[in-house]
């Protein structure tokens, strides 16, 4: 089943001088598809719904014939009501879900619906293929996620009164946390640091923050979704940037979380994945 929903904001129809994008956002929910200028105004945007098929063994789907009805209706309906955009038109940009995999015949002919990164159903094979999540020999009750051994071994960790000492760049309260709170399974996602409010954003020196780096959210366990839990910690990385979007802001994709008393923090500035791992030279 799909629904349209129209963006009300969108501008009317009329003139535009800059070259326009076709963008598709092909999420779990359904499509959204906006025509964007490059400048970034926004000409229009639909929304398609696409519901997912779910049971309770696991299974998680989607009819990805409905996807391309979907998407393509909503490119029809967006260049009829802007055809002044649609003669601008330089590029399509689309995004897909993280995970998901549709069979396919040797044509490229979708033959089954898509197994969505939800479904459940091949869990017991993966752990057996993979042998379990790594733990941290003496801290087997913190939480490791989407956490490869090598990057683990380059975070810096120490060992204190007890305690895992982790190095951060900053330390941010968890009640600013919003998008993807609660949601789960915990590996599917990363959830976000509210930057809507400015004063927030001006306390916890939040326009310091860079893509790879590695902060604390406080109060806050992730072991299997992301929630509050006073005087837990989770420790995540920085995967995208900020938004106006309310709820929404810097993601942070959670890679160890503990209960009360198991993680001590220390503030480094130079705490980022990309320089853990030589992507970029530590600054000097």
């Amino acid at each position: 089943m799909t629904e349209a929903s129209p963006d009300p904001q969108a501008r009317p129809a009329g003139p535009t001088t800059d070259p326009v994008v076709l963008a598709v956002d092909l999420g779990t929910g359904g499509p959204k598809v906006a025509l964007i200028s490059l400048g970034g105004e926004i000409v229009g945007s639909v929304y398609r719904r696409v519901e997912p098929k779910v049971a309770a063994d696991g299974t998680a789907v989607q009819n990805p014939d409905v996807w391309w009805t979907a998407v393509t209706d909503g490119a029809a309906e967006l260049t009829r009501a802007h055809p002044d955009a649609t003669a601008a038109l330089v590029a399509v940009a689309v995004t897909g879900q993280w995970g998901s995999t549709v069979p396919v015949d040797a044509h490229g002919n979708a033959v089954g619906d898509c197994m969505l990164w939800m479904d459940t159903r091949g869990a017991e094979l993966a752990a057996a293929q993979v042998g379990g999540r790594v733990p941290i020999e003496g801290f087997e009750d913190v939480k490791v996620n989407k956490l490869s051994p090598e990057l683990l071994e380059k975070l810096g960790l120490a060992v204190e009164e007890g305690r895992l000492v982790v190095p951060v760049v900053l330390e941010i309260p968890g009640h600013i946390m919003g998008s993807g709170m609660g949601y789960q399974p915990v590996e599917s996602l990363d959830y976000d640091i509210q930057t809507t409010c400015p004063e927030i954003v001006e306390e916890y020196n939040l326009k310091t923050l860079k893509l790879g780096d590695v902060v604390a959210i406080r109060d806050a366990y992730s072991a299997y979704a992301p929630g509050r839990y006073e005087g837990a910690v989770t420790i995540g990385t920085i995967i995208h940037g900020f938004s106006d979007m309310a709820g929404h802001g810097p993601g942070v994709t959670p890679i160890l979380s503990a209960m009360p008393g198991r993680i001590k923090t220390k503030i480094d500035p130079n705490a980022n994945t990309a320089y853990y791992l030589g992507i970029r030279p530590v600054p000097r």
